[in-house]
């Protein structure tokens, strides 16, 4: 019954799925911390990078893509009707926004858009049934100097994952990118 449930809301939203996992049991905690204290965004994780130089927007999205068909940990998502497993999906959709700040004047204005920014973008919850679990905010400050700000749920990352997935990141975007 659950897997003709989840092949039929994959398929509504025009995706199939790889694999079912039992969730590991670091992800059942956060996922019962959702489920208890949904407006907690304990573990919603926010990491910003500066790249002080021109970054081609088209091609920064497209590695990012990249990475979410490289890595199936980026198409997860959750079904906790029976028991708490993970969900991998065949597609998943990177999530962006991009914002030009570069009309204000001061590096001071323009510190203040980016933390406006982080604060909107924690408030929003992840919906822990679908996939993609993280997204990017992408701010460019002036001409040659942007912002990137990843937002991602904890139940898809950690510690060694992270650094991990962003050297990946970087081999497929090679150049100034990953410097």
């Amino acid at each position: 019954m659950l897997l003709d449930g989840l092949e039929t809301s994959a398929r509504a939203s025009e995706n199939e799925l790889a694999h079912i996992y039992p969730a590991t049991s670091l992800q059942q905690g956060f996922i019962y911390h959702v489920l208890s204290r949904g407006e907690d965004d304990a573990y919603r994780v926010q990491l910003l990078l500066d790249y002080h130089h021109a970054i081609d927007v088209d091609k920064y999205i497209k590695a990012w893509e990249m990475c979410i068909v490289q890595y199936p940990i980026l198409r997860t998502a959750f079904n906790w009707e029976e028991d708490l497993v993970q969900v991998i999906y065949r597609k998943g959709k990177l999530e962006y926004q991009v914002h030009n700040i570069s009309d204000l004047s001061t590096q001071q204005e323009r510190d203040a858009a980016i933390e406006t920014i982080q604060i909107e973008d924690r408030r929003r919850s992840f919906d822990l049934t679908r996939p993609t679990l993280f997204r990017l905010h992408i701010i460019k400050q002036t001409a040659d100097y942007y912002t990137i700000l990843k937002s991602e749920h904890h139940s898809i990352s950690d510690g060694w994952s992270g650094p991990l997935l962003l050297t990946s990141f970087a081999s497929v975007l090679p150049g100034p990118y990953g410097q």
